[in-house]
C-alpha cells in the first residue's frame, strides 16, 4: 500500500455518484449526488488542514503483531540481499517510502511492510542472476515481472506482500538539466511507458530487457559514458504515479549512511531533496493521492 492511501486518501466515481475516503487505514465509501460528493470533498480537505496540524508525523507509533511480523521478515531479507550486493561491490541506496521511513522513524513507516531500493541499471542488471542463485531452494522466489511492472521483486512464494522491490535507475544524456528539460524528460519518460505497455505478454524477460533498452535510448537517450556527473531518473520499467522522477547526480551522489531499523544502509546524497522530488512537503500529510 502506498503511503499517501494509508494516511489520507480519496478516489471517486462521478458517473456512479460514488467516493471513497480513506483516513490513516480506515475505508469510508459513500453513494451520494454530484453536489453532495463536492461538498464531502471540501468538508474532507478541511479535516485534513485539522489533521496535519494536529499530527506530528515523527511520534507515530511503530507498528506491532502481525504487521511488525512482517517487516522483521522483510528486514531479514533486505539484509541478505544487501550482502550480496556489497560481496559483489555494487551499488545500491534505501529509496521511496523505506527512505522516508528512515528519515522520519529510522525504520519501517508504521504501516509500510515492505523495503525499496534502488541501483543503477549496470549494477541492477548484474544483481538479478546472483539473487537467482543466493535464493534457490528458499522460501523465496526472485520475480522480475508482474502487471506490467518489470522491476525486482524478492517475495515469499506463498504470500508476494512479504518481501523488498529494487528499481532501475537510467543515466541520461545530458548533466545539469534545467527545470523545463527535467519536465519533458518526465514527459518522456510516460511516452516510454505507454509504449512499454504493448510488451507485457511477449515472454521471455531477457526479450522484454531488450525493448526496455530499445525505447529508452530512442525516445529518451541514454548510455553517454564521457558524462561525468549525468542526471539520472527511475526507468520505464516502473509505470509510477510520481509527477517528477528526475533528479540531478548531485543529489545521489555521494551515497551516505542513514540508520534503518538499527543498521546502517546507503542513502541518496541529498535526503531532503530525494523526499522533497517525489512528495512534496513529506512531513506533512499529502494534499492528494493516487490510486495506481
Amino acid at each position: 500500500m502506498k503511503i499517501q492511501e494509508w494516511i489520507f486518501s480519496s478516489r471517486k466515481d462521478v458517473k456512479k455518484w460514488f467516493v471513497q475516503y480513506r483516513i490513516f487505514g480506515f475505508k469510508l465509501n459513500v453513494y451520494e449526488s454530484k453536489r453532495r460528493i463536492k461538498a464531502l470533498e471540501e468538508e474532507v480537505a478541511c479535516l485534513r488542514n485539522v489533521l496535519s496540524a494536529a499530527v506530528d508525523l515523527h511520534k507515530l507509533h511503530p507498528a506491532t503483531g502481525a504487521e511488525r511480523k512482517k517487516q522483521l521478515q522483510c528486514l531479514d531479507v533486505f539484509q541478505t540481499v544487501i550482502k550480496v550486493i556489497e560481496r559483489h561491490h555494487l551499488s545500491y541506496f534505501i529509496s521511496f517510502g523505506s527512505l522516508l521511513g528512515a528519515v522520519r522513524h529510522k525504520g519501517f513507516i508504521p504501516w509500510d511492510d515492505d523495503i525499496d531500493i534502488t541501483m543503477l541499471r549496470e549494477d541492477y542488471l548484474k544483481l538479478i542472476p546472483l539473487l537467482k542463485a543466493e535464493f534457490a531452494g528458499s522460501d523465496y522466489v526472485v520475480r522480475e515481472a508482474w502487471d506490467n511492472h518489470y522491476q525486482i521483486r524478492i517475495c515469499r512464494k506463498t504470500n508476494v506482500k512479504i518481501g523488498m522491490d529494487i528499481f532501475p535507475m537510467d543515466k541520461y544524456s545530458q548533466s545539469d538539466i534545467s527545470k523545463q528539460e527535467k519536465k519533458l524528460l518526465n514527459l518522456s519518460l510516460r511516452n516510454g511507458m505507454d509504449k512499454l505497455k504493448h510488451y507485457e505478454h511477449i515472454g521471455e524477460m531477457d526479450v522484454i530487457r531488450e525493448h526496455i533498452k530499445d525505447i529508452t535510448d530512442n525516445i529518451i537517450g541514454t548510455g553517454n559514458s564521457d558524462i561525468d556527473r549525468p542526471a539520472l531518473f527511475y526507468a520505464i520499467d516502473y509505470p509510477h504515479n510520481h509527477d517528477n522522477l528526475v533528479f540531478d547526480y548531485d543529489d545521489i551522489f555521494p551515497l551516505q549512511n542513514v540508520e534503518f531499523e538499527g543498521i546502517k544502509v546507503k542513502a541518496p546524497h541529498n535526503m531532503d531533496r530525494y523526499l522533497k522530488t517525489l512528495y512534496g512537503e513529506y512531513d506533512k500529510l499529502p494534499a492528494k493521492a493516487s490510486y495506481e
